[in-house]
């Protein structure tokens, strides 16, 4: 069985280590031209932790991650509405949320990949599934077969707008910045929200640096200039008084990186030939911070799937479609928790966030915490 993966990110790479580890081979195509710009730091739950483990990466994560203990909820002045404790979930799972460099997972995982099987700067322009092949046409023109093509190029994947349904990207008409701001932001093993109407900010960090994602209001079809961008942020969150504008200050415009949140929901991710995993198949912003985790599951249930075809114990076809009826359940529950919580800190409303305000203190850990024991307690 030979497979091709369509984007090199962490979804992709992951997907090629577990075929790596069936003996199946593949080809990574990737349309950067390196991957020095992997991005910021981001969220990993126990559950992506348990697909590294697959991998005996886990030990390495966990010397190169930052483990977050606690969970605060503040106003935009910095006054604490609720701490909580995710110590339940370490005593019952062993493990809750871990913070790392999206630059440093990927090259954790990137080392079970052979380097020889990526092709950078490249990408596909056409696919054509016949008989039991799919024909994949390159950016230079080249054209290979495979068994199999997997689309993991992200939310605006050019696989699904080949082949899927398409529009199927929702804009929230949200938009994020992230930035990194001066470590003496960083509150050690703890996560930080800031809370006020039309604005949200999120503070977490790994070794000596601190990110700041902020969130507000902006349509999607007005672009976000680079000039004069920090002295809108400055406007923008000027309810945020514990970060702004003191944590902006001398920061250049470029280096904060603006991005529209978007939703992918799909009726089906999967042909007879072609599969999508992470955001190409179910992107639903950042709140619940599960993307990259989700991703991994993908990819290790694929491989799994893919090696029993590989065994010839089922159809390529049969192969995708088990993958897609096992992830749904999974994705159902990821996209429930962030929904959940972005209907709570995110609002244009004064009035409910107000609301919201009033109720934090009194709203206890275990009813924070049991969507996300849903999806921790089941292993993949």
């Amino acid at each position: 069985m030979n497979v091709l993966i369509v984007g090199g990110g962490i979804a992709g790479v992951s997907l090629a280590a577990f075929l790596e580890e069936c003996g199946i081979e593949y080809d990574i195509v990737e349309k950067a031209p390196d991957f020095k710009h992997q991005g910021f730091l981001i969220i990993l739950w126990d559950n992506g932790r348990d697909i590294l483990r697959k991998l005996r990466l886990d030990e390495r994560f966990d010397a190169l991650g930052s483990r977050v203990q606690k969970y605060s909820i503040r106003d935009g002045a910095g006054t604490v509405l609720r701490d909580y404790s995710l110590a339940s979930l370490y005593s019952e799972f062993g493990g809750a949320i871990t913070i790392i460099g999206r630059t440093e997972l990927h090259a954790l995982i990137s080392s079970r990949v052979q380097a020889s099987r990526i092709r950078m700067n490249s990408t596909i322009t056409s696919l054509k599934e016949g008989g039991d092949k799919v024909a994949a046409t390159f950016l230079d023109g080249s054209t290979k077969e495979y068994d199999v093509v997997v689309g993991a190029d992200g939310v605006h994947s050019s696989i699904r707008n080949l082949l899927f349904q398409k529009d199927v990207e929702s804009y929230t008409n949200w938009r994020a910045w992230y930035v990194w701001i001066n470590n003496s932001f960083s509150i050690p093993s703890t996560a930080v929200e800031y809370l006020e109407a039309n604005e949200f900010i999120v503070t977490f960090s790994a070794g000596h640096k601190t990110l700041a994602t902020m969130i507000a209001p902006a349509a999607h079809t007005e672009w976000d200039t680079k000039e004069g961008r920090v002295e809108r942020l400055k406007r923008t969150f000027k309810d945020e008084s514990h970060i702004v504008p003191s944590a902006l200050e001398a920061i250049p415009d470029a280096d904060v990186l603006p991005t529209d949140i978007v939703n992918v929901e799909m009726r089906g991710f999967v042909t007879n030939r072609v599969a999508l995993i992470g955001d190409a198949a179910h992107s639903f912003g950042p709140m619940a911070g599960l993307g990259t985790s989700m991703a991994l599951e993908d990819a290790y249930v694929l491989a799994a799937e893919l090696e029993k075809a590989h065994q010839g114990l089922q159809s390529h076809a049969d192969a995708l479609s088990a993958y897609e009826a096992r992830r749904r359940p999974r994705v159902h529950i990821a996209r429930s928790v962030s929904d959940k919580l972005w209907n709570m800190e995110l609002t244009k409303s004064p009035l409910f966030m107000r609301l919201v305000k009033f109720f934090a203190p009194y709203t206890p850990d275990s009813l924070l915490l049991r969507d996300f024991r849903k999806l921790l307690k089941d292993e993949i």
